[in-house]
């Protein structure tokens, strides 16, 4: 990996990567027949030739490469072989040579920002973080180019993705005169269910909670029952302050989690001042100091979640459904026994608990410094195509690093974690993720992970839609507009966790509200939100 890094940042990666493109293939197989060897080596002297031609016609196209190791199971850095034999598959179905530049960890905006600004550098495709940098700021000042033309002649499969119900994604990435400067790459998800350990569950006799209040029901009889023995069952466990706010909140505010309008004075608000979050507190709160939640929920690593739940101590677990299905399969080699269902559809008194997390603003742009843009949407359109050229750029080739169990049905088998790490994975989408799932290939079930990205994580009707779901809030632009946002932010969640936890009592929440956000400036933190929303909506 540091040697990819290093070579990619030298602006010399694409030496490293096609070394040996040209080679000529073996042929291994022995003919008595003098006419024949002749013809199989003319034969293989034709292939080499045309492929050296379509190699050195095919355009090259420069992207920021998306972190291999999301999508490739972990895996370590690619072989040569393996990356050149992905890449001249690439080029032979679409014709296009990708080369991924892969930013330096810890640095990766500033380096962006470096080899978008260098004329001398090339980079054709970027990929924002919209807590980087916006498409506005981008289109501004001339460093990428509208996308219009390019996709009504190259990317009619990424136009026929982000239509009809999904065609409100290209509004965030298209200004008031109509020209798209960005693709979109995320569709509201439903990422923050309850998880509740079933088998514990019949034990104690009750039904599938359906409410706010059977919840509670439940995590008291856990906690009496005590199944981890020894005091050591976890009752709940929320995966950090997301947990509470997207996997909760919604069942006692109106607009679930997320900024809103107060219809009294059409000012946008934070969630924390709808009303009904100040009772959302108060029964949480009832939770922590009964003993039903983890004392540690708002201040715990990744790892430490998975750890406690590979436990076997977890009755409960509302927030990232990555801790409970990324690891399952692991749990019930060690306990069989241990079964997780998600309870959909709990309600508190204002609906749905769970809020939508809305789709994010991140999108694939093309720089203006591109050499050749068409190229370039060739490229993204043929990933978004069809799911086994998705797969490809994340796996290997078919056959190799992954096989079909069932195309039609979206499942696939993983082969081979060793040789291609996933460099060239490009323009990762929520379109085409949804629509495949790995497999385990002895027994042949969908993995827990998969199963939830496929047919869970669109759960649309049994969750709360925020007030500000189509609004993306450019933090940057907000920051230019009230530099002191951030501290209302970070003060408003400190005061939410120490509500919860009891570091602060409730009967001080009008004090926080009305004294302590006064003062922070919650009044010019309303306002910058206000004028942008009145000037993006």
């Amino acid at each position: 990996m540091k040697k990819l890094e290093c070579i990619a940042l030298t602006g010399a990666l694409v030496m490293g990567l096609l070394a040996g493109c040209g080679s000529q293939p073996s042929n291994t197989e022995s003919n008595s027949s003098g006419t024949a060897a002749v013809e199989d080596t003319e034969t293989v002297a034709v292939e080499q030739e045309e492929q050296e031609t379509e190699s050195a016609e095919a355009p090259t196209i420069y992207f920021e490469g998306f972190m291999p190791w999301i999508g490739s199971a972990g895996k370590v850095a690619s072989t040569d072989e393996a990356l050149e034999k992905v890449q001249n598959y690439v080029i032979e179905q679409c014709g296009v040579k990708p080369v991924p530049v892969l930013l330096p960890s810890g640095s990766e905006q500033e380096k962006l920002n470096l080899l978008i600004s260098d004329p001398s550098e090339q980079l054709d495709i970027i990929m924002m973080n919209p807590t980087w940098e916006s498409w506005g700021r981008l289109a501004e000042n001339g460093q990428i180019v509208p996308l219009n033309d390019l996709l009504d002649e190259y990317g009619q499969d990424i136009k026929e993705a982000f239509s009809g119900d999904l065609e409100w994604l290209l509004d965030p990435m298209t200004d008031e005169d109509g020209n798209i400067w960005a693709l979109p790459r995320a569709l509201e998800t439903t990422s923050s269910p309850t998880y509740i350990r079933k088998d514990w569950l019949d034990q104690t006799g009750l039904d599938m909670p359906e409410t706010f209040d059977e919840l509670e029901e439940v995590l008291a009889a856990f906690k009496e029952a005590d199944f981890a023995g020894n005091g050591q069952t976890i009752p709940l466990l929320v995966v950090n302050e997301g947990g509470f706010n997207y996997g909760i909140t919604s069942g006692f505010t109106k607009y679930g989690y997320g900024y809103w309008m107060d219809e009294q004075d059409s000012l946008i608000k934070p969630a924390v001042l709808q009303p009904g979050f100040e009772e959302c507190l108060e029964r949480v709160n009832t939770w922590y100091e009964e003993g039903y939640m983890h004392p540690d929920s708002f201040t715990l690593a990744w790892s430490d979640f998975e750890d406690l739940f590979m436990a076997d101590r977890v009755g409960v677990i509302i927030g990232s459904y990555g801790v409970t299905a990324n690891n399952l399969a692991n749990l019930q080699a060690l306990d069989p026994e241990a079964e997780y269902v998600y309870a959909d559809g709990i309600q508190g008194p204002q609906g749905f608990m769970e809020t939508r997390e809305k789709a994010s603003n991140s999108g694939m742009m093309i720089t203006a410094k591109s050499q050749n843009p068409e190229a370039c949407m060739k490229l993204l359109n043929w990933v978004v195509a069809d799911s086994s050229n998705f797969l490809t750029m994340m796996y290997g080739i078919e056959g190799e690093g992954w096989r079909w169990q069932d195309k039609e049905k979206g499942l696939y088998v993983i082969l081979d974690t060793e040789s291609y790490g996933g460099e060239l994975y490009i323009y990762p989408n929520n379109y085409n993720l949804r629509q495949i799932g790995q497999v385990d290939e002895e027994s042949g079930e969908l993995r827990a992970d998969s199963k939830f990205m496929m047919e869970d994580q669109y759960r649309y009707d049994t969750t709360k839609e925020s007030f500000d779901k189509a609004v993306f809030w450019n933090a940057a632009a907000i920051d230019a507009i009230n530099p002191n946002v951030s501290d209302v932010d970070k003060m408003i969640s400190e005061n939410v966790i120490k509500f919860i936890t009891g570091q602060r009592d409730l009967a001080e929440w009008n004090t926080f509200v009305n004294d302590d956000l006064q003062k922070a400036g919650i009044d010019a933190y309303m306002e910058a939100y206000t004028t942008f929303y009145n000037e993006n909506k």
